[in-house]
Protein backbone atom coordinates (compact mmCIF):
# COMPACT_ATOMS: atom_id res chain seq x y z
CA UNK A 1 0.00 0.00 0.00
CA UNK A 2 1.59 3.32 -1.04
CA UNK A 3 2.04 6.26 1.32
CA UNK A 4 -0.38 9.14 0.98
CA UNK A 5 1.56 12.25 0.04
CA UNK A 6 0.10 15.60 0.97
CA UNK A 7 1.26 19.13 0.42
CA UNK A 8 1.45 21.46 3.46
CA UNK A 9 -0.58 24.12 1.65
CA UNK A 10 -3.35 21.65 0.80
CA UNK A 11 -3.42 20.54 4.46
CA UNK A 12 -3.88 24.18 5.53
CA UNK A 13 -6.69 24.59 2.99
CA UNK A 14 -8.35 21.37 4.21
CA UNK A 15 -8.05 22.59 7.81
CA UNK A 16 -9.69 25.93 6.90
CA UNK A 17 -12.44 24.19 4.89
CA UNK A 18 -13.21 21.94 7.87
CA UNK A 19 -13.20 24.98 10.16
CA UNK A 20 -15.59 26.87 7.85
CA UNK A 21 -17.88 23.82 7.67
CA UNK A 22 -17.78 23.70 11.49
CA UNK A 23 -16.70 20.05 11.48
CA UNK A 24 -15.37 20.51 14.99
CA UNK A 25 -13.84 22.94 17.43
CA UNK A 26 -10.51 24.56 16.65
CA UNK A 27 -8.92 22.34 19.32
CA UNK A 28 -10.44 19.20 17.81
CA UNK A 29 -9.42 20.13 14.28
CA UNK A 30 -5.89 20.91 15.46
CA UNK A 31 -5.68 17.49 17.08
CA UNK A 32 -6.99 15.85 13.89
CA UNK A 33 -4.43 17.65 11.73
CA UNK A 34 -1.59 17.13 14.22
CA UNK A 35 -0.88 20.81 14.80
CA UNK A 36 -0.88 23.02 17.89
CA UNK A 37 -3.82 25.29 18.66
CA UNK A 38 -1.48 28.26 18.19
CA UNK A 39 -0.74 27.11 14.64
CA UNK A 40 -4.44 26.52 13.94
CA UNK A 41 -5.36 30.00 15.11
CA UNK A 42 -2.47 31.44 13.08
CA UNK A 43 -3.80 29.76 9.91
CA UNK A 44 -7.32 31.03 10.65
CA UNK A 45 -6.00 34.55 11.19
CA UNK A 46 -4.01 34.46 7.95
CA UNK A 47 -7.05 33.15 6.08
CA UNK A 48 -9.27 35.93 7.46
CA UNK A 49 -6.71 38.58 6.52
CA UNK A 50 -5.86 37.34 3.03
CA UNK A 51 -8.06 34.42 2.00
CA UNK A 52 -6.67 31.20 0.55
CA UNK A 53 -3.56 32.86 -0.99
CA UNK A 54 -2.44 33.80 2.54
CA UNK A 55 -2.07 30.07 3.32
CA UNK A 56 0.78 29.67 0.81
CA UNK A 57 4.27 28.90 2.13
CA UNK A 58 6.20 31.91 3.30
CA UNK A 59 9.87 32.56 2.72
CA UNK A 60 12.28 31.42 5.39
CA UNK A 61 15.12 33.52 4.04
CA UNK A 62 17.34 35.05 6.65
CA UNK A 63 16.75 38.67 7.43
CA UNK A 64 19.71 41.05 7.73
CA UNK A 65 21.10 41.09 11.27
CA UNK A 66 20.03 43.85 13.62
CA UNK A 67 22.18 45.52 16.21
CA UNK A 68 21.33 44.74 19.85
CA UNK A 69 19.10 47.80 20.27
CA UNK A 70 17.19 47.10 17.05
CA UNK A 71 16.78 43.44 17.99
CA UNK A 72 15.30 44.37 21.38
CA UNK A 73 12.87 46.80 19.77
CA UNK A 74 11.84 44.26 17.13
CA UNK A 75 11.22 41.62 19.80
CA UNK A 76 9.17 43.93 22.01
CA UNK A 77 6.95 45.41 19.32
CA UNK A 78 6.69 42.84 16.52
CA UNK A 79 4.14 40.46 18.07
CA UNK A 80 1.78 42.85 19.76
CA UNK A 81 -0.08 44.34 16.74
CA UNK A 82 -0.32 41.02 14.86
CA UNK A 83 -1.36 39.05 17.93
CA UNK A 84 -4.05 41.53 18.93
CA UNK A 85 -5.42 41.69 15.37
CA UNK A 86 -5.54 37.89 15.22
CA UNK A 87 -7.16 37.63 18.64
CA UNK A 88 -9.89 40.04 17.57
CA UNK A 89 -10.71 37.78 14.59
CA UNK A 90 -10.70 34.48 16.48
CA UNK A 91 -14.47 33.94 16.41
CA UNK A 92 -16.21 32.14 13.53
CA UNK A 93 -18.66 34.98 12.94
CA UNK A 94 -18.25 37.83 10.54
CA UNK A 95 -15.63 40.50 11.03
CA UNK A 96 -15.21 41.87 14.49
CA UNK A 97 -17.59 44.74 15.11
CA UNK A 98 -15.78 47.98 15.87
CA UNK A 99 -16.96 50.17 18.75
CA UNK A 100 -18.77 53.35 17.70
CA UNK A 101 -16.59 56.40 17.33
CA UNK A 102 -17.01 59.15 19.94
CA UNK A 103 -19.08 62.19 19.01
CA UNK A 104 -17.12 65.17 17.66
CA UNK A 105 -16.01 67.71 20.21
CA UNK A 106 -17.77 71.10 20.15
CA UNK A 107 -15.94 73.98 18.46
CA UNK A 108 -13.99 76.33 20.74
CA UNK A 109 -15.82 79.54 21.82
CA UNK A 110 -15.24 82.64 19.71
CA UNK A 111 -13.14 85.31 21.35
CA UNK A 112 -14.14 88.82 20.38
Amino acid sequence: MPWNETCPVSERINFINDWIAEKGSVSGLCETYGITRETGHLWICRFKQGGYPALEDRTKALQPPLNNLGRARARSSSRTPQTSACNQMASRGSDVEQPPSPPPSPPPPLVV
